[in-house]
């Protein structure tokens, strides 16, 4: 019995899987369709799924945003084209010393890493039919790229 217990332990430790938070840019309820789609993904550490849903919700975080503070976009605009609008316009709520220039520099930089996470999800996500797919650890650690940037967003809009 004792035996039995420990195996069932050690298979909900070893099946556990980190679900990152991401209600804070549940700011519509399509956006937060995505978010309940890709918590119940990484419930089940199927990241690579849940990429794709965690990308659809960014995308729909900025246009919301950008809706918010009354800047304009293309329905088409990617994500990389919304993202740099939306830094632009809140790069004046920073400051302008010298780490608040580097903090808008590093914003600004950013706008790669947006483009690579673009990239990934046109390219190596279930998004479409694409042969090389993410793996688990890749789509993890651009899930959490896109989770620390909304982050930063939320704490200077």
């Amino acid at each position: 019995l004792h035996k039995a217990i420990r195996r069932q332990r050690q298979m909900c430790i070893r099946d556990s899987y980190e679900v990152v938070d991401f209600s804070s840019i549940s700011l519509t309820e399509v956006i937060g369709k995505a978010i309940a789609d890709a918590e119940l993904l990484m419930e089940q550490g199927q990241y690579d799924s849940t990429f794709d849903r965690i990308h659809t919700a960014f995308h729909g975080y900025l246009r919301k945003i950008l809706d918010n503070k009354r800047v304009t976009y293309e329905e088409s605009d990617t994500l990389s084209q919304l993202y740099t609008k939306l830094h632009t316009e809140v790069s004046e709520n920073i400051g302008s010393n010298e780490i608040a220039e580097l903090v808008k520099k590093s914003l600004r930089s950013a706008s790669g890493v947006i483009a690579a996470i673009n990239e990934m999800r046109n390219r190596h996500s279930l998004s479409h039919p694409n042969d090389d797919l993410l793996k688990k650890r890749e789509a993890e650690f651009a899930i959490k790229l896109i989770k620390d940037m909304s982050d930063y967003i939320n704490d200077i809009i």
